[in-house]
């Protein structure tokens, strides 16, 4: 039987009492939504036993909660998936997070619900706050709130470190900030964002979320805004999202159609000057230095290099012009990085090109409809000086912190063995028109896939959704090689 997995279960603050009222629900059929409400947070510093008042779970039952709340009375938010043996739930860890009297209540409205072939992957799965349970059997309700207190207890730790993201970077990042620009490089038109809630464009160069949305969802964190759309009294504690489709480390790169890259750091700068006007300059400094500040750049770069003929025609006897392209570059995003700490940044989660060369619109180019070569030596070689470059800034700054995901390594894994990943079409993309609906963009005028999931590609330049969320997965909780030195969790976790 599959995992079913219930969406939108929250944790809500309600007004402070002493009563200690067990739990007075005793089950509740597997897949119902869940509302819990507290009337307290305390927290513990010691182990506590705490043993449910009601009917015992089933042994074997599995319960994977992922909250993305903020409760009023807690400074930092708790997200997290961690799956629980009910079979043995008496035990709270230590420094735990409690909540007295959790009333759980069934919610009378339908639930959301996604089947799953297991736990692990039901909770990827997830992009808003979850309950997930491993059995459409009766439960136990008080089981149900012990885990949810067990889960915070591990949750709160992780995520106390990240009170906002902020974002520079390219059209992967982008969530509307090129909607404010005279520019043709836009996405607020149909068929962008026909899976995103609400089925609206919004300026992200997807069919839904993209990798930034699913970075805060994993971290229970809104999705930053688009620095254009935000008034001057903003709240920029919150985080804000600096990125612009068709920026590149270099500001000749989509030159006047974008943000450069160079620009959005004159826009985080006078963030950080408003910050410390609002905050005070130690506590500005302060929350800049646990803030998360996710970048990826650099595809834009290597696609007009390697459109270009100067992919092939530079350098002197013997030289790699494509080592020579990306010595370029890193001598740019050298400078640009320092500036990032030198703005209080010092936690970095650097998303390093994917395989740019297997996007369809340079894959079109082809007569065999093979990947452009050039393009993916170029994003290998790139990521590697990235690696460089960070490890040697981290030497020297031993207060900053970092995880770099290798997207071209990550990517290609599912662009060589899609059908082991869930997809069915690597090469072509989703929306747009042509051969391989790579000649024409994505537009009200385009043919769509039927099934988004399906695919890698949704344009002929960026990732599904499916695709996004996935990458993020990996970036979050995986291992090197694919993300190091840590991943994103263990980062945000410091």
């Amino acid at each position: 039987m599959g995992v079913q997995c219930v969406t939108r279960a929250r944790i809500r603050p309600v007004p402070h009492a002493r009563s200690r009222a067990p739990c007075p629900c005793r089950s509740i059929e597997a897949g119902r939504r869940l509302s819990f409400s507290t009337r307290r947070h305390t927290i513990r510093t010691h182990a506590r036993p705490l043993r449910t008042p009601t009917a015992s779970p089933s042994p074997g039952t599995h319960l994977s909660i992922s909250l993305a709340s903020r409760p009023q009375s807690l400074s930092s938010s708790i997200a997290r998936s961690l799956p629980i043996n009910l079979a043995s739930p008496e035990l709270i860890p230590s420094s735990s997070l409690l909540l007295t009297t959790v009333r759980p209540t069934i919610s009378s409205s339908p639930p959301l619900t996604t089947v799953c072939d297991d736990q692990r992957q039901c909770e990827r799965a997830m992009g808003a706050a979850t309950v997930a349970a491993a059995s459409s059997s009766p439960r136990s309700m008080a089981a149900v709130a012990v885990a949810a207190l067990w889960f915070l207890a591990a949750a709160a730790t992780a995520a106390a470190g990240v009170p906002a993201i902020y974002v520079l970077g390219d059209s992967l990042a982008d969530v509307g900030n090129n909607n404010h620009l005279p520019t043709i490089l836009r996405a607020d038109f149909p068929h962008n964002g026909v899976d995103f809630p609400g089925g609206k464009a919004t300026g992200r160069f997807s069919n839904g979320k993209n990798s930034v949305d699913f970075l805060a969802d994993n971290l229970g964190l809104p999705s930053p805004p688009p620095y254009l759309a935000l008034s001057g009294n903003a709240n920029y504690a919150n985080g804000v999202n600096f990125a612009s489709g068709g920026a590149g480390v270099l500001n000749s790169t989509n030159k006047d159609q974008c943000i450069s890259f160079d620009k959005q750091f004159d826009y985080l700068s006078s963030v950080s000057a408003s910050l410390a006007q609002s905050l005070g300059q130690a506590q500005a400094a302060a929350h800049l230095s646990k803030s998360l500040f996710a970048i990826t750049i650099g595809s834009n770069d290597i696609i007009h290099y390697a459109r270009s003929s100067s992919g092939t025609a530079t350098g002197g006897a013997g030289a790699d012009p494509s080592q020579q392209f990306v010595d370029t570059l890193i001598q740019a995003l050298t400078g640009q990085l320092q500036r990032l700490y030198d703005l209080g940044a010092r936690k970095l989660v650097f998303l390093g090109t994917g395989p740019v060369g297997c996007c369809p619109s340079l894959r079109e180019l082809s007569a065999s409809k093979d990947c452009s070569a050039v393009a993916n030596g170029a994003s290998v070689q790139y990521n590697a000086a990235a690696a460089s470059l960070l490890a040697g800034m981290a030497a020297r700054h031993p207060d900053m912190r970092y995880a770099l995901f290798d997207s071209s390594a990550a990517l290609l894994q599912f662009i060589d063995q899609p059908a082991a990943y869930g997809f069915a079409e690597a090469k072509a993309a989703c929306c747009g028109l042509g051969d391989m609906n790579a000649k024409v963009g994505c537009t009200p005028l385009s043919f769509y896939c039927a099934n988004r999931t399906s695919h890698v590609f949704w344009d002929f330049y960026h990732p599904t959704e499916t695709t996004a969320r996935k990458l993020t997965s990996t970036a979050f909780d995986g291992a090197a090689p694919l993300i190091f030195p840590i991943n994103i969790r263990q980062l945000s976790a410091l």
